[in-house]
């Protein structure tokens, strides 16, 4: 079952943690690759596209299952529509607020976003991917870079190398 701690901060699932549980019908709550899972309580109503292909797995009743059209809509086009700042904005008009907001479905059913043709989703969602690889990568580097200066200064601490840096 796919809760909001298998989510990260990234919006990307990691099925690696997820818990069991035995439901009656569970067809309702399916999660399938292909879907956008969107976050309907909680300070950050955000939303996911379920890249993976998934077997027998279901979202708990804090996620809405969004099913796109494929010759419509693109799911990674659907997922950072929600996410930007224009939908977020629309979205806080229909948000209620107890001491965690949350949106009905039918508030968030009311909500349009804009489609574009489908070669302009798919330039969009291949920028995405591009960013995404750009920025994993950068964050490899920082992280080598660390484990880099951390050898060095471990090696002139230890007195192992002896010219200076």
């Amino acid at each position: 079952m796919i809760q909001i701690k298998d989510i990260d901060d990234d919006n990307i699932l990691r099925t690696d943690g997820l818990s069991t549980v035995q439901v009656d019908s569970p067809q309702r709550y399916a999660v399938n690759q292909g879907d956008v899972l969107f976050l309907s309580r909680g300070r950050q109503l955000t939303a996911t596209e379920i890249t993976q292909p998934l077997t027998d797995i279901i979202a708990t009743s804090y996620y809405f299952i969004l099913t796109p059209k494929p010759d419509f809509l693109l799911t990674g086009y659907l997922a950072w529509s929600l996410n930007q700042p224009k939908f977020r904005h629309r979205l806080a008009v229909v948000t209620n607020t107890t001491s965690i907001p949350w949106v009905s479905r039918a508030d968030l059913e009311e909500l349009q976003i804009e489609v574009p043709t489908m070669e302009t989703q798919q330039k969009i969602v291949h920028l995405l991917a591009l960013y995404n690889k750009q920025r994993s990568l950068t964050i490899d580097l920082i992280d080598k870079r660390e484990q880099l200066v951390t050898a060095v200064c471990n090696q002139l601490a230890d007195g192992a190398l002896d010219k200076e840096v």
